[in-house]
């Protein structure tokens, strides 16, 4: 049909073999990269995300399905308990009815379309009108599920509220140094004084994570945080999800992307319909 198409993304891999050329912007300038160019060294010179496939098969996972999940893979001496969790969505099948457990640290959900992903985080939040279920934290009921965890969701847009991205670290962190040392390294500290909406997406979404690492609070929840985040930002989080870690939090996020889970490292659970 002779039609031009252009993609902006980070994630080049599944693009590899139907792009024509690559363009990367550096510094103001547009450096064209031929098809023949695009090579493991093409990476690291522009620190660009990975231009080939890192496959579910090369990590390893533990799968919960749904007729399974009472009686395998469940941990009660893990911190992180989601005991007798039910919900279905009304005049619908049973998205999930299960125990499941997370060790602190990192700890990842992948599995595909539908499965229930999203809606298990949203009921661990409390989101979800007619989940039944209770959670446990280091064998603590977490009543009120807002004091205990905090949220990146997928659309960061519904969570910022205040006048200016310091402001809005200050909802969860009174502490000035912290919060100058979270904004420096995700590379906000110079728009400090900068309404939260004039953020790019990819600025919202640091910010969202930079006020996890800043906040007490001992659940962490990422909604497939990568999805905006180029290789250099990419590896941030992850350096913050490891400092997170090293405080003792559980962190549990969501993705599709084996690129980050490998690089980062951490727990793998599968979901998968019974």
């Amino acid at each position: 049909m002779g039609k031009i198409i252009l993609i902006v993304e980070h994630r080049l891999y599944y693009l590899r073999e139907i792009m024509d050329s690559l363009h990367i912007i550096e510094n103001g300038k547009m450096i064209d990269i031929s098809k023949e160019q695009m090579d493991d060294h093409l990476s690291s010179k522009y620190c660009l995300r990975r231009l080939s496939e890192v496959k579910k098969s090369d990590i390893s996972t533990r799968v919960f399905q749904q007729k399974e999940m009472y009686s395998k893979d469940f941990d009660a001496a893990l911190p992180l308990l989601c005991l007798d969790y039910k919900f279905s969505y009304p005049r619908k099948e049973k998205i999930f009815d299960m125990n499941i457990s997370f060790a602190r640290g990192i700890n990842f959900i992948v599995g595909e379309n539908g499965v229930g992903k999203s809606s298990f985080i949203r009921s661990l939040c409390g989101l979800n009108k007619g989940f039944r279920g209770k959670t446990f934290y280091r064998e603590k009921l977490c009543k009120l599920p807002s004091k205990w965890v905090s949220l990146v969701m997928q659309d960061v847009n519904y969570q910022l509220f205040t006048e200016s991205v310091w402001e809005e670290i200050s909802l969860v962190c009174d502490d000035d140094a912290i919060k100058e040392k979270v904004l420096k390294k995700l590379g906000l500290d110079h728009k400090k004084d900068a309404h939260p909406q004039s953020l790019s997406g990819g600025e919202k979404q640091r910010l969202l994570i930079g006020m996890c690492r800043a906040s007490e609070k001992p659940i962490v929840i990422l909604d497939e945080p990568t999805s905006g985040l180029c290789k250099k930002n990419m590896s941030t989080l992850i350096e913050l999800m490891h400092e997170m870690k090293e405080e003792g939090k559980t962190i549990l996020t969501i993705t599709h992307d084996f690129e980050f889970i490998k690089e980062c490292g951490g727990n793998v659970v599968e979901f998968r319909k019974g």
